[in-house]
């Protein structure tokens, strides 16, 4: 995070970053708060959000049922995809509209 370089994290690895800090001053998710919360050196409460993904900054977390937001809060970080793209990306697979192929 120091070198401004993106860091990812779903269901998991948010424990990694929980022990470690990182998630102690950024907006943040993971499966559910408790998990986090008996994490030593977790000191992130406050900063958790009840959400599919989460992004601050260039720190990315989800859940593991939510991978289709993790991806697209993930590509929206690296810029690799126009936020029109990333909301068809969510229409088709996360909603099932098939009309949203065509911007694909």
């Amino acid at each position: 995070m120091e070198s401004d370089i993106p860091v990812v994290a779903v269901c998991g690895a948010t424990a990694g970053l929980a022990r470690i800090g990182v998630l102690n001053d950024r907006y943040h998710t993971s499966s559910v708060a408790a998990y986090l919360g008996g994490q030593p050196g977790y000191e992130g409460q406050s900063y958790y959000r009840n959400s599919r993904a989460v992004s601050d900054g260039g720190l990315v977390t989800a859940g593991p049922q939510s991978p289709v937001q993790f991806a697209t809060q993930t590509l929206r970080v690296l810029g690799l995809a126009s936020d029109s793209i990333l909301q068809a990306y969510e229409s088709v697979f996360c909603n099932g509209d098939t009309s949203a192929y065509a911007a694909l």
